[in-house]
This record gives structure tokens, C-alpha cells and sequence, in this order.
């Protein structure tokens, strides 16, 4: 049976995040040493006084440790310290590269769905407080919110969306200020605008949706009606 080199090992997973031994895991680097193959990762250690910090491991490498991370394409929200969410953000999974099996930019990208409506950045930017960014980078952070996705209430929903911007709802949705109204929000799926929202309206613009957000609406029991535009 073909036994994978490091320089396999390295082209797959070397600068990616994966699940090691049940952990997400930063992938540094695997080595032969004295014919066996060590890999170096990092993991997010909180120490007793409950600081977090990396921590850097050098062990003896076992393939049956060491999970790849699948996800499909989804809205999901980032934590900050200062708030429950950040701006919400939209996964978008590429096509696999054979060279690349961690999670990465290789393997999806993550935007804010704020740029696809503010096209002017400079406007953006003054909006957000300069906590904005496109192409936010590949963080412990944003691949744990990634990984273990959190959804805010209804409720929580408005009480937060203008200081947060944007916040997703599910996987499939997210909510996010509007350049045109101060009253109503934008509601966007992962394939584009579909409507407005208000705390006890969703008006739809896209039919074809329909079925689909009034299945959503039922199945979380939310306090709105949903109107045609």
C-alpha cells in the first residue's frame, strides 16, 4: 500500500486548517525524522488564567488523527470581543484543488456580502469604522465561526444589526443595512438580493424564493408575514 510522503502531506495540507485529533489545527509542516513523519501544528490554547494564545506542537504524525474540513457554501457570523457578532460573512466553497485538502483560500473564499451592495469603499469603509474588509484573512477566529456557526434570535437580529452591519441568519440567509433605506434591511441569499425585512415583515422581490423563505419563516416560528412585491 502507497505510504504518503511528506512532500504529499506538505502539498495537501502545509498553511491549511484542518480537525487534529478532534481540534482545529493550523498544519506547519511535516518532516521525516529518522524515518518517521512529524508534523508541527498549532491549536488555540486557553491557558488557566483564561488567555487565549497559539500553541505549537511537534508530534509524531498519525493519519488517523488528522480530519479535513468540508463545508458548503454558507452565511455564517464572526465573534469579536466587544460584541455577540460581527459582520456576517459569506463562504463560498471552489472547486477542489487535488493539491490542496485543508481549509484555506485554495478551497473557499470568504467575503463580506456589505461589499457586493456599498460599491463605493471608501463610503463602506467610513460605515464599518474601518472594521470592514473584503477578503478578511484566515483567522483561528473566523475558521472556528466557520466550523461551529452561531445564529442570532429574531429578536437579537434587530437589536444588533446596526451596529453589526450585516448578520446571518442561517446558512442559507443574512440580513444586512441597505444604501437605500433607513427602515427597511436587505435580505440576501448565497445566490443574491432577494428582498426587504422589517421586524415583522419580509417583502420578497424574486418569486422564485417564495416557497423556499415561507418554509424558513414556518420552520423557525418567526413573528413576520411575507408579502410580494
Amino acid at each position: 500500500m502507497y505510504r504518503e510522503t511528506t512532500e504529499d502531506l506538505n502539498r495537501k495540507y502545509h498553511g491549511t486548517y484542518v480537525l487534529y485529533d478532534g481540534i482545529i489545527s493550523y498544519i506547519s509542516e511535516f518532516i521525516m525524522v529518522d524515518d518517521v513523519i512529524m508534523v508541527e501544528y498549532v491549536i488555540r490554547f486557553v491557558s488557566s488564567s483564561g488567555i487565549e494564545t497559539n500553541k505549537t506542537i511537534n508530534t509524531e504524525y498519525d493519519s488517523k488523527l488528522l480530519q479535513e474540513i468540508s463545508i458548503p457554501s454558507m452565511f455564517f457570523n464572526v465573534r469579536k470581543p466587544t460584541s455577540l457578532f460581527e459582520i456576517g460573512y459569506k463562504y463560498k466553497k471552489l472547486s477542489l484543488r487535488q493539491n490542496r485538502r485543508g481549509l484555506c483560500s485554495d478551497v473557499g473564499k470568504v467575503t463580506s456580502v456589505l461589499g457586493e451592495i456599498f460599491q463605493d469603499h471608501r463610503q463602506l469603509q467610513i460605515l464599518t469604522d474601518n472594521l470592514w474588509t473584503y477578503y478578511p484573512s484566515w483567522t483561528f477566529e473566523l475558521v472556528h465561526s466557520l466550523v461551529y456557526p452561531e445564529y442570532p434570535t429574531w429578536s437579537e437580529i434587530f437589536d444588533r444589526i446596526n451596529q453589526e452591519r450585516a448578520i446571518a441568519i442561517s446558512p442559507d440567509y443574512l440580513i444586512c443595512l441597505s444604501n437605500l433605506s433607513n427602515t427597511e434591511y436587505l435580505l440576501t441569499s448565497l445566490y443574491g438580493f432577494i428582498g426587504t425585512v422589517t421586524p415583522n415583515k419580509i417583502t420578497i422581490h424574486h418569486q422564485i424564493i417564495a416557497q423556499e423563505l415561507s418554509d424558513f419563516i414556518r420552520r423557525n416560528n418567526l413573528p413576520v408575514t411575507l408579502h410580494h412585491a
